[in-house]
């Protein structure tokens, strides 16, 4: 790091998510509603049908991720009850198996205090950890994958501020927002007050890919 506490030679790297949306609408909303699982899988497969997911696996395999340590979930908002969240919550678990991480179910950590009893019942099934608060620090024995779908930037800033080191950043995998975003578009006095460390991100970032919910699909590298 340099003397102003600057990270020096350091590449953070982030893949942007956003969630794709089912196209499909329900006929009968007084159908009963099936398990949350069945509707999770339900959820897959028609982003399979799309071709959502291969894309979403193209993303995951650009970015050069070996043997990640473990993955932390921040911000997925209750599966029980948004059809959203359920999005998430199936590109998670693609993004699990594709990493190899799904044989060790134990090392995801997942917390939103608006997880529901019906929800955390699912995770527990999955086999992840259910965080009793907010976990934002990574695990330093290796790279940390925090997937944070449309999270607030006071959260991303949060995350940033924790792993704020030369190794923290090094180690450091991101899906979420496009963070320049923020930075190209907020006034640089309220980002400093805000988010200060989104802001001094800059060009340590590289944006590895994006996805969005019109399946528009682009990759695009920095160095």
């Amino acid at each position: 790091m340099t003397g102003d506490g600057e990270p020096r030679s350091t590449s953070f790297r982030y893949t942007e998510f956003s969630a794709p949306v089912s196209r499909k609408k329900r006929k009968n909303s007084q159908r009963p509603r099936p398990p949350l699982s069945t509707e999770v899988e339900q959820c897959r497969a028609e982003l399979q049908q799309d071709n959502w997911l291969s894309r979403w696996r193209e993303i995951v395999k650009s970015v050069p991720i070996q043997g990640p340590s473990g993955l932390i979930c921040l911000g997925l908002g209750s599966p029980a009850s948004s059809a959203v969240s359920r999005a998430q919550l199936a590109a998670l678990i693609d993004l699990l198996e594709t990493l190899d991480i799904a044989k060790s179910p134990s090392k995801v950590s997942i917390y939103d205090p608006v997880f529901t009893d019906e929800d955390n019942t699912l995770f527990g099934e999955l086999g992840f950890r259910i965080s009793p608060g907010l976990v934002n620090k990574q695990d330093e024995r290796g790279t940390t994958v925090f997937f944070m779908p449309h999270c607030d930037l006071e959260l991303y800033d949060a995350v940033l501020k924790a792993n704020w080191s030369e190794e923290g950043l090094r180690n450091l995998i991101l899906v979420a927002n496009r963070l320049e975003d923020y930075v190209e578009n907020k006034p640089a006095r309220e980002l400093e007050g805000k988010a200060p460390y989104v802001k001094r991100i800059g060009e340590l970032v590289i944006l590895y890919a994006s996805i969005n919910t019109t399946h528009r699909y682009e990759i695009q590298r920095r160095f």
